[in-house]
């Protein structure tokens, strides 16, 4: 009995000890989406790239030292002139004596080594180059700032995203209650109207009627649930934490705040990622038309080399006379290289590079009055939605004092049960707008901080 005992409480121990959800507030929610956003760390990476690609094209102001290095071996060497002692013939003398000749080995060409090795360097700093490592190093710094924009641009964006998964998911759950509050009413209605059509006091299409209100009420609530789990798994995605552990706790802002549209205008002007990233376009192509002309035609690069090589034919380090095998020698010289003649494709490079910096200075132009325009949107949202939340308070208001006033006249027997739940359901209805209007204040917030780097307040 006691082993039974243990095995069930063993069994029932991870339900009993199963966490509840995790209280997110939106604060802790962007500092999580800021640090574990792959979007954030691809970009992040880029960034480092750009500034190696940076730290390259800085390089090629400092002088280069190239190394060659080469051993061979002639498997059918090429032989030399020898006349070996004796080989002309021999004289008799007498004596006897025999004179041989010549009388030692005559070498005329020494046999070619098998082995031959080779040891270069080359040092080279470039002197003049037109203007041509001055505008790549530019355009590696251009990068490294555009590199940069679209970190900021994607930051705000992970910001953007996350605010509007939470607000989604606040919205949904805070819409759950009142739906399954409504549908409950609309049950009771149904009820109510299939007794009154059962005694002939009310017609069929009354019950039908109602039917449709409450399968309306039943995809609402079936939408709500859906979207709520949505927005809580987008929330997961951008957090890095188990959607099943998330339990948004932040609600919405009371009003809309003070906004100063003309400060938001200069800081968008200033910083807002779309313009950033057309001003950094419009520079790239300016240096880019400059690097053209620098290597147009008669535009010359000049550099000084330094050329050292150590050859031999012996081995190093076997025999005693290895060395006499051995030479260096070393080559200083300045030199210059320049295009003379290329049938116009210079001139037709510059014309393309002048082209799209025109085209960089209208895309900035038009990036301007676009943020303008989305600012002025954007604020026009939030002080629509900060109206719409004073009326649909107002009217929830109402709506209560509606619903009481109906509830009280059931209980006194002056109204029916159909009134009194239509009138709750108003209520809840107008519970529902107010935090719509609320969940819309808020994604116009978000737009308006993307816009301009600011945040505006917590609600």
């Amino acid at each position: 009995m006691r082993s039974a005992l243990i095995a069930a409480a063993l069994l029932v121990l991870p339900l009993a000890v199963r966490a509840e959800p995790r209280a997110l507030s939106l604060a802790e929610a962007l500092q999580l989406a800021d640090r574990s956003s792959e979007a954030i760390r691809i970009r992040t990476l880029q960034t480092g790239k750009s500034d190696a690609t940076l730290a390259e094209a800085r390089s090629q102001r400092l002088p280069r030292l190239a190394l060659d290095v080469s051993a061979s071996f002639l498997a059918n060497r090429p032989e030399g002139i020898t006349v070996h002692r004796g080989e002309l013939g021999t004289i008799v003398l007498p004596g006897p004596t025999v004179i041989v000749i010549p009388t030692e080995d005559l070498v005329f060409v020494e046999d070619t080594e098998p082995t031959y090795y080779k040891l270069g360097a080359t040092l080279t700093q470039p002197i003049y180059t037109s203007g041509k490592i001055t505008a790549g190093i530019r355009l590696a710094e251009l990068e490294r700032t555009a590199a940069g924009t679209e970190l900021d641009r994607q930051r705000r964006s992970t910001r953007r995203e996350t605010a509007r998964a939470y607000h989604g998911a606040v919205l949904a759950g805070r819409s759950l209650p009142h739906l399954s509050a409504m549908r409950a009413a609309y049950a009771d209605i149904v009820a109510d109207r299939l007794a009154s059509f059962d005694e002939g006091t009310a017609t069929r299409q009354s019950v039908l009627d109602a039917r449709a209100s409450l399968a309306s009420l039943e995809a609402r609530i079936v939408a709500a649930r859906e979207a709520r789990s949505s927005a809580l798994e987008a929330l997961a995605a951008l957090t890095g934490l188990a959607a099943a552990d998330l339990d948004p706790v932040d609600g919405f802002r009371d009003a809309c705040p003070d906004l100063d549209e003309d400060s938001m205008r200069t800081l968008a002007a200033a910083d807002a990622p779309d313009i950033a990233s057309a001003r950094t376009r419009l520079e790239q192509s300016g240096v880019k038309r400059d690097l053209e002309r620098a290597a147009a035609e008669l535009r010359p690069d000049l550099a000084l080399s330094v050329a050292g090589s150590v050859s031999g034919q012996r081995t190093p380090f076997v025999g005693s006379d290895w060395t006499d095998s051995w030479d260096w020698s070393v080559v200083v010289s300045v030199g210059a290289k320049a295009t003379a003649f290329d049938s116009g494709a210079s001139r037709a490079r510059i014309n393309a590079a002048s082209s799209d910096r025109e085209a960089a200075a209208a895309a900035l132009s038009q990036a301007e009055k676009l943020v303008r325009l989305s600012v002025r949107r954007a604020v026009e949202m939030a002080r629509n939605a900060g109206a719409a939340l004073d009326e649909r308070r107002a009217k929830l208001a109402l709506a209560e004092e509606t619903a009481k006033n109906a509830r009280v006249s059931y209980e006194n027997e002056m109204a029916t049960r159909e009134q009194a739940r239509l009138g709750e359901i108003a209520r809840l209805a107008a519970a529902l707008d107010l935090e719509s209007a609320g969940s819309a204040l808020e994604d116009a917030i978000g737009e308006i901080e993307y816009l301009t780097g600011v945040p505006i307040g917590a609600p």
